[in-house]
């Protein structure tokens, strides 16, 4: 009897894109399950190569456009996708605004923006969009989304009433803000942001404490973003208190905050969610299926809103055996639902060199444990 596999897994960062990862679990399957059916089933969670999963099993066409990057400095390309007979278009502010984006000795939250993000959303409403997914993990910014804002119409003012320019804000310099020149379709915008994040804007686990280091801030400028936060959130919101304590309002730097306050319908949802609805995983599920899954790094993170929390929760009720693999795992973790959690790496090694070997490495370990059901099949 042949046997069949589902290749679920994320992106292992810095080292193998989620297709890339698929491609050497197939490798390690094939050397021990030539006549093995796999299906290939690349995620993501809202961040980086999302479009990528989304456009494997979705009908949008892809566009590019050239938007202002992080530093509001240069150019650079970008590409969403857009359904012209749903009206739907989904963003991957990672492309315009992402931490890649920016090398590691220039990265800090404190002067990067959103505005390219909002130019691509500006570009969808031209074609027609009436609803916007975007996806924002990955974002190198901590702008409060002001920068999408700008890029939509919204102009910024300091205290003494000059305007700010666009690309330039500074979270300290911000006093009041006029939507007047906003585009007026953005308003009417259905809006969704998908993201893995559950962090408030504000507090110890809010946005600046737990993200921007990450970004670049020193210790002393994650007080100061901290600081910058509580304040505009203090002057800007028009809602009750708590609204700010709400669900993902920090994730991408507090995008989600500047949003709401020109569109009313703007909501967040789990992206991993998300995306395995587009990609309707359960679809290749039988009674005799095994489950591949796996990240760069599993750990106390996993299980909040990462790929393997969400493939976990998608199937464990088909009683079938799940599988995960990553370049490290956390000694004594328990995710309910995984059969078992393996290491790629085989040997006492360098990062760089964990990084580059990851194919080869996740390739032979996934062919050892194959070998190991091939033993317990014969049985």
């Amino acid at each position: 009897m042949s046997q069949t596999f589902i290749l679920a897994p994320d992106s292992f960062k810095e080292s193998m894109t989620a297709k890339e990862v698929v491609v050497a679990m197939s490798k390690g399957i094939r050397q021990v399950f030539p006549d093995a059916t796999i299906h290939h089933v690349p995620l993501a969670d809202g961040g980086e190569g999302t479009l990528d999963v989304i456009s494997e099993h979705a009908d949008y066409e892809k566009v590019t456009r050239h938007v202002m990057g992080p530093f509001f400095d240069e150019v650079v390309p970008a590409t969403f996708l857009y359904n012209q007979k749903t009206k739907v278009a989904v963003l991957e502010l990672a492309q315009t605004s992402g931490l890649e984006l920016v090398a590691k000795v220039k990265r800090t939250p404190l002067t990067t923006t959103t505005f390219g993000t909002g130019q691509c959303v500006l570009e969808a409403v031209k074609l027609g969009a009436k609803k916007i997914i975007l996806a924002v993990g990955g974002s190198a910014t901590h702008d409060l989304g002001f920068g999408i804002l700008q890029a939509l119409g919204v102009r910024f003012f300091t205290k003494q009433y000059v305007q700010i320019p666009n690309g330039r804000l500074q979270l300290s310099k911000i006093d009041t803000l006029s939507s007047e020149t906003i585009d007026p379709r953005i308003k009417h915008l259905e809006f969704i942001v998908a993201s893995d994040v559950e962090n408030p804007l504000c507090g110890i686990q809010g946005a600046a404490h737990v993200f921007a280091k990450q970004k670049g801030a020193t210790a002393s400028e994650i007080l100061q973003l901290e600081k910058e936060t509580v304040r505009l959130a203090q002057t800007f919101n028009q809602k009750h208190n708590d609204y700010l304590q709400t669900a993902g309002m920090g994730a991408a730097g507090g995008i989600l905050f500047g949003l709401s306050l020109v569109n009313e319908r703007c909501r967040r949802i789990s992206g991993i969610d998300w995306v395995l609805d587009e990609v309707n995983l359960e679809r290749y599920v039988t009674k005799d299926t095994i489950v591949f899954t796996g990240e760069g790094k599993i750990d106390y993170q996993t299980e909040k809103g990462k790929v393997i929390a969400g493939v976990i929760q998608r199937l464990t009720t088909h009683q079938i055996p799940i599988l995960a693999f990553g370049g490290s795992v956390e000694k004594d973790l328990d995710l309910i639902g995984i059969t078992a959690c393996f290491s790629i790496i085989p040997a006492p090694t360098s990062l760089k060199e964990a990084l580059r070997d990851g194919p080869d490495n996740l390739a032979y370990t996934v062919e050892q444990v194959c070998r190991i059901l091939a033993f317990i099949n014969k049985k």
